[in-house]
């Protein structure tokens, strides 16, 4: 496979194709019948993946700002930037297995799924098919994204682990620090995390900045274990016995619901349902490992509460 580097963005002009593939060739002559006799410039096919079905733009080289105004179509770009290429001879007598060479490409674990892909009609026997590469910085996202749910699931899975280890008696018994009991920080890490969920699933914006900006930030807050954090009352556990069963389905239930999360919706989105205090409005990744570093904090506090009360049994 080529590189490709366009050094700049292409203005173009065109319309979408309403009978894809059949009506794509009908498409550019249709562009080539409004242009002057002579008129030579490149034709270009932008296509990327909807909900709806593949959607696909023929579109021709804009040589002034006016000509789409001009000839009735609508304006589009070709972005600059570094692309995957596979040059095309012959291109015409193989037009039904373009889709094979993209669908190749994009197996290229440097292809940029989330950009259309472009073929370039360089002339009648020649076209360029080219994938947009991603970027070191969308590269970065991606993997933090790929990463953040089995960090999750093993973060989420290690509390479960050490809650369960308590007998049903000790779930209730106050440590000799005299803090909360091993049931109340379970249903602490309950009331945040649940409340962390329910930003997640609310509403989002457009991220105007990185959006894993604040994740260094927040892991330094979260377990830095010399410094003692008060709770808030709307997370503060109530006195009272709690019931084993209850808390572990409740933890379990949250686990579920916040890896269809991770797996399910846009990690870069800023979350605008709640301003988090000392850090403001998070995006969804940031939120989701405040989630992570606010457990492994409480599970680090748990495993303490567990050698406390186990002390207590052999005095």
């Amino acid at each position: 496979m080529e590189k490709y580097h366009l050094a700049q963005d292409v203005d173009v002009f065109g319309f979408a194709v309403e009978t894809f593939p059949e009506g794509i060739g009908e498409a550019f002559d249709a562009l080539q019948e409004k242009l002057p006799a002579g008129d030579n410039r490149s034709f270009y096919g932008i296509s990327e993946c909807t909900p709806a079905g593949i959607v696909y733009l023929a579109t021709v080289c804009q040589k002034t700002k006016d000509e789409p105004q001009k000839y009735g179509y609508t304006p589009y770009v070709v972005e600059k930037g570094d692309y995957l290429a596979v040059t095309v001879c012959d291109w015409l007598t193989k037009t039904s297995s373009i889709k094979d060479i993209f669908t190749k490409m994009f197996t290229d674990a440097r292809s940029d799924r989330s950009k259309p892909c472009v073929e370039i009609y360089l002339n009648d026997d020649e076209m360029l098919c080219l994938v947009k590469e991603k970027s070191s910085e969308s590269t970065s996202l991606l993997e933090l994204t790929a990463q953040v749910g089995p960090e999750f699931e093993k973060t989420a899975q290690d509390l479960l682990k050490l809650f369960s280890s308590f007998e049903l008696a000790e779930i209730n018994q106050p440590p000799q620090d005299g803090g909360w009991t091993a049931g109340q920080l379970v249903q602490h890490v309950i009331k945040v995390n649940s409340g962390f969920l329910r930003i997640l699933n609310g509403p989002t914006v457009e991220t105007i900045r990185k959006p894993d900006e604040q994740i260094p930030r927040i892991k330094a807050n979260l377990l830095d274990f010399t410094f003692k954090r008060q709770a808030g009352d709307f997370v503060a556990p109530e006195n009272k016995t709690y019931q084993k069963g209850v808390l572990v389905t409740t933890l379990e239930q949250i686990k579920s619901a916040i890896n269809q999360v991770i797996q399910t919706t846009d990690l870069s989105q800023t979350c605008t349902g709640f301003e988090v205090p000392v850090f403001g409005f998070l995006t969804r990744l940031e939120a989701i490992h405040f989630v992570i570093y606010h457990t492994q904090r409480h599970t680090h506090q748990l495993k303490n509460i567990l050698d406390q009360v186990t002390a207590q049994q052999t005095v």
